[in-house]
């Protein structure tokens, strides 16, 4: 299912992040004995910013967010191009996140970056 998602866009990449943290704070409240798992499928292209600054400053803002919130995350990089940016990589590195590519995506992979 997730080779099906459309890509490419205008991406509220930071404000994206900060809402699935939001959601999942909320959640740890609620449930403390729980510890859910934040999806983040992206190209990592962040072009669009919170107030006017930068897009990629914002979500690495958000990204170091999640890491001090331990929130356990999973980068799903859609990034085909052979000329990649590799922010998804980058991150991923900066939330602590499991990395993976869309196009490595198989039951069996997921299963090991999440165990």
């Amino acid at each position: 299912q997730l080779k099906t998602i459309p890509t490419g866009g205008k991406t509220p990449l930071a404000s994206g992040l900060a809402l699935g943290l939001s959601t999942l704070m909320k959640d740890r409240l609620k449930h403390p004995e729980q510890h859910p798992l934040m999806v983040i499928v992206s190209d990592g292209k962040a072009n669009i910013a919170f107030n006017g600054g930068d897009p990629i400053d914002d979500a690495v803002a958000v990204a170091r967010r999640i890491r001090k919130e331990s929130v356990e995350t999973m980068f799903v990089d859609t990034e085909a191009d052979p000329c990649a940016f590799g922010y998804g990589w980058d991150l991923s590195k900066i939330m602590r996140a499991s990395y993976t590519h869309l196009g490595q995506v198989h039951a069996k992979r997921l299963v090991s970056l999440l165990t």
